[in-house]
């Protein structure tokens, strides 16, 4: 994910406060694991997960909680050619003490992939960021802890109007030790942002938690 979490927060907290003023090891699988065939189970995953969210906006301590629904797969278009979307939607509530006071906001994002036949992601799109992928590279067939790698390359506007750019962003892949049927996966960007999944040898994925850091803060979504 991308651009799309704590400046949200960051807006709400903002209008409150100005408002307000006045382990054990891991161990390594027994065969190497097909990342490239989890990356497209990923994709097909459909339903709702919780989530609990802890982290700090401007210094402030961030607590809350919510649910992530995934939509089926959608015939779709993007950027003119044509493609599959699957829209994300998640929400819930977080709480925050100012001054004394204590504060419990909602919280609701929704953000849409495309990707196309063979899964590969061809953009991603919410109401704050327009992001247009420029090169993929495939996941590893035969994964074993300690592989990483590029896995795209995109760049970011703040609409599909292109009026203010965001730059360029890239997203590597590295995948650590868990247990000797799966292994951990970290998506993560040079935007400050990671993904971890749980990736089976049977090729089941599950998601395990999100981490978005900015100037404003950071924050953590564990899934359960």
């Amino acid at each position: 994910m991308i651009l799309r979490l704590t400046s949200a927060f960051a807006a709400i907290m903002v209008s409150t406060l100005l408002a307000a003023c006045g382990g054990g090891g891991a161990s390594d699988p027994d065969t190497p694991i097909d990342l490239k065939q989890a990356w497209a189970n990923y994709f097909d995953i459909t339903g709702s997960q919780n989530f609990a969210v802890s982290g700090t906006i401007y210094g402030v301590s961030v607590i809350g909680s919510g649910v992530e629904t995934r939509s089926p797969n959608f015939a779709s278009s993007f950027e003119g050619a044509a493609a599959f979307e699957k829209i994300y939607d998640m929400t819930g509530t977080f709480t925050f003490t100012y001054q004394g006071q204590t504060f419990t906001e909602p919280l609701d994002d929704t953000y849409t992939d495309y990707f196309d036949a063979s899964y590969a992601l061809l953009g991603r799109v919410n109401s704050q960021s327009y992001m247009v992928v420029t090169g993929w590279f495939q996941l590893p067939v035969d994964a074993l802890p300690g592989d990483s790698g590029v896995l795209f390359t995109a760049d970011v506007w703040d609409s599909a109007a292109r009026n203010v750019s965001y730059g360029s962003v890239t997203y590597t892949y590295q995948v650590f030790a868990d247990s000797t049927t799966s292994v951990l996966v970290k998506l993560s960007s040079d935007a400050n942002d990671t993904t971890t999944y749980r990736v089976t040898t049977t090729g089941v994925v599950t998601y395990v938690s999100e981490k978005y850091e900015d100037a404003d803060g950071s924050l953590i979504f564990t899934y359960q």
